[in-house]
């Protein structure tokens, strides 16, 4: 197995990664470096710009469904992603495109479900020469919401999904939703362990409903608590 390194190391070598491809095509499409829960690195390329004739919200919506079904495939537990963006002229608006913009930047985060982590790179474009990239920015730690963050399970469409308990014990409190199609936990609800909760764990498993242990429910009941404690 490989050795795990740390999370800030990930987003820097992302960081690398983007600026090599950077040098190569004078741009960086959205690239997610990807770490399995047995430690193999993989790299998937995810270009943001829909074709003509999609509608861009549907598009991305769509993308992140692949993302996160190939997330669910390997068993991804951390990524590093590097992309294109703007840095906000006013930044009270979104900075759109280069005429609501004060420059551009390659950004680039890193997540494992605890922490989320966030830095960028300032695209240089000399008036004179080929462009580049600026040095990396302080690493930060931004605000929890990435890919694995828990999600509602009212995300799902109502005929979607199998229903799963988790079973955590010494947990604060166990959870209740469903299983989409590409592998991900939904979230409908949080419930105390009852006296009998054995016995109720062996039902629901006699009705077909899915009972979650281990590290996969242990993940999605400390994302859980992280949201509350930041409500």
């Amino acid at each position: 197995m490989t050795e795990k390194v740390p999370l800030e190391a990930m987003l820097r070598r992302a960081s690398r990664m983007a600026e090599q491809i950077f040098a190569a095509q004078g741009n960086v499409d959205t690239f997610w470096l990807v770490e399995s829960a047995g430690g193999e690195q993989r790299t998937l390329v995810t270009p943001m710009a829909p074709p003509p004739g999609c509608d861009p919200a549907q598009f991305k919506r769509e993308l992140i469904d692949k993302v996160r079904e190939y997330f669910a495939t390997y068993e991804v537990v951390r990524y590093a992603r590097a992309f294109e963006g703007w840095i906000r002229r006013d930044p009270d608006r979104p900075a759109v495109d280069a005429s609501t913009a004060a420059g551009e930047i390659v950004g680039i985060d890193a997540d494992d479900g605890e922490q989320h982590l966030v830095a960028t790179r300032e695209i240089i474009r000399p008036e004179h020469g080929r462009p580049y990239l600026g040095a990396l920015s302080k690493i930060e730690a931004g605000e929890p919401g990435g890919m694995f963050a828990p999600r509602p399970s009212s995300d799902l469409p109502d005929d979607e999904g199998t229903v799963f308990v988790t079973n955590v014990r010494g947990a604060p409190f166990q959870i209740v939703g469903r299983r989409g199609k590409t592998g991900e936990l939904f979230v409908g609800g949080t419930f105390d362990d009852p006296g009998d909760f054995d016995k109720k764990i062996s039902k629901a498993h006699e009705h077909g409903v899915e009972v979650v242990t281990g590290p996969e429910a242990e993940r999605l009941i400390a994302g859980v608590q992280r949201r509350v404690a930041k409500h």
